[in-house]
């Protein structure tokens, strides 16, 4: 009798251990979708390549000392360790999932990569194990609620504008026209036409619909807190915003703006200015145009802003790319990135 309860009990014990690993493994492996309005990274870091990324604490970036691979760090650039062998561009973070678009064509690293040298990708962080949701060459990836929009190239050296899932379901023709989706706000994506004209337009993410809200020569729209940031490009490249509750446009800089990156989180814009062949410089002010700041005289692109640096590449003349930084919003000599 005594060893008939023990088998029963021995049997019960089994049943709730079998019933608890399938929880706790259906738990593990359950898929968390974002909300709607969910994003990845800043619209301005993403137009400046996405390379690096800020989130929970942490900088995700590729590393230019290590053939452009995966690494992150803490916000005050300590404990730099690598976190994946893959190249990525335009980072976006979320729900702690990496997304971004593997680029694993550079030469000179004696690495042999598995799978595709391009796609879009997602990985967990923590993992070691990146899941293909597109395979083929893209660019300008972008998140949104739980969609990742990109751009495409086809059979015909087109390029047109696609969206996946971040299940990786659901892959859709967003547009035939070229744009770069990489500015979203509130559910809109807001671009520069590209055919026939410059306007601003945005797209409604729920049915791809779409609207022209500023009729001109524009570049690079960036809405934050309902504010539209732009170059206009019939105006000498001037770097303006617009309120888009009052309408009212201010003029941030004369200077002629190449390329810039806002953040109104840490209320500091970073911009390049090439006024003429000899006045090439990197500039700092804040959101109104005040407090202008020369960083430093020369040629600098892929302007990143965090929370305690902001980081960006000189261009040289016969010469590779170097990554420096500064702190961000405040006067200070660029240090090299070691």
């Amino acid at each position: 009798m005594k060893s008939k309860i023990i088998k029963i009990v021995i049997v019960i014990v089994l049943i709730i251990a079998i019933v608890l690993g399938i929880i706790a493994c259906y738990h593990f492996n359950k898929f968390e979708y974002n909300d709607d309005d969910a994003t990845g990274n800043t619209a301005g870091n993403l137009y400046n390549g996405g390379l690096f990324c800020e989130y929970n604490g942490y900088i995700y970036f590729s590393n230019p000392n290590d053939y452009n691979q995966l690494y992150r760090m803490d916000e005050d650039g300590d404990n730099i360790e690598k976190v994946h062998s893959d190249k990525p561009r335009f980072i976006n973070i979320c729900n702690d999932y990496i997304y971004y678009v593997r680029y694993n064509h550079d030469s000179g690293q004696e690495v042999v990569f598995r799978g595709n040298m391009f796609g879009v990708y997602r990985m967990k962080i923590n993992s070691d194990d990146p899941v293909e949701l597109y395979a083929g060459l893209a660019d300008s990836l972008m998140l949104s609620g739980n969609k990742l929009y990109f751009q495409s190239y086809n059979d015909e050296d087109l390029i047109e504008v696609k969206s996946v899932g971040i299940d990786g379901k659901e892959v859709e023709k967003v547009s035939k026209d070229d744009f770069l989706p990489v500015s979203v706000y509130d559910e809109y994506i807001y671009y520069s036409n590209v055919t026939g004209n410059h306007n601003i337009v945005k797209m409604d993410t729920e049915d791809n619909l779409t609207m022209t809200i500023k009729t001109g020569n524009f570049y690079m729209p960036i809405v934050e807190d309902n504010v539209l940031y732009y170059i206009d490009v019939e105006n000498n490249y001037c770097l303006m915003k617009q309120d888009l509750s009052t309408g009212k446009e201010t003029v941030l800089t004369k200077d002629r703006c190449i390329n810039y990156n806002v953040s109104t989180k840490y209320e500091v814009i970073y911009y390049q200015c090439e006024n003429d062949t000899n006045d090439h410089r990197l500039m700092m002010m804040d959101l109104d145009g005040n407090d202008l700041t020369l960083i430093e005289k020369g040629d600098f692109s892929n302007i990143h802003i965090t929370k305690n640096y902001t980081y960006f590449y000189r261009l040289q003349v016969g010469a590779d790319k170097e990554l420096f930084y500064v702190k961000t919003g405040k006067e200070s000599s660029p240090k090299r990135f070691q």
